[in-house]
């Protein structure tokens, strides 16, 4: 893997360089990638064109913080995401509802999004305001357990995740 890491960057795995232009991954002197001097990657390399690019994917970090609108209004924003690190794919939102009711955090499914505004930094639901408003709050501090889970699927009617 840490070869793999090496050749995409085109980096050498041995420490190289001084303080400007070092090597992007482990070399003790050199500023952080960000700082680098040169491209990582070689303008001769093989980028994808901008039409070539999926229009729907995004990062956590872009979405983060979208306004999301039950089917009767709006509910609150997107504070963060639960993935499964074991088959890479959104399990939950993590929705902060503080700015409309007394505040709480709620776990929302990504099968309860009907719409993604992207322009708009707007997420649509297929529930309303009062269905997210009466669901079991989530405590980051909690272990999301069997139990927590059944709960919450119950909540919403949601077919129970699945773990295999």
């Amino acid at each position: 893997m840490e070869l793999s890491l090496y050749d995409y960057y085109g980096e050498s795995p041995l420490w190289q360089g001084g303080y400007f232009g070092g090597g992007a991954i482990a070399s003790p002197l050199s500023p952080p990638p960000i700082y680098r001097q040169t491209p990582l990657r070689s303008p001769d390399s093989e980028v994808m064109d901008r039409d070539e690019r999926d229009p729907h994917l995004r990062s956590v970090d872009a979405v983060t913080g979208y306004h999301v609108q039950a089917k009767d209004g709006t509910i609150g924003h997107v504070e963060n995401f639960m993935i499964d690190d074991g088959r890479w794919d959104v399990r939950y939102l993590i929705v902060d509802t503080k700015n409309f009711w007394p505040g709480k955090r709620v776990l929302l499914s990504p099968h309860a999004v009907t719409e993604v505004d992207w322009p708009g930094h707007e997420i649509w639901l297929n529930l309303s305001r009062e269905t997210v408003r009466t669901s079991p709050e989530w405590d980051p501090a909690d272990v999301i357990d069997a139990q927590f889970q059944t709960r919450l699927h119950s909540h919403y009617n949601w077919p129970a995740y699945s773990f295999y």
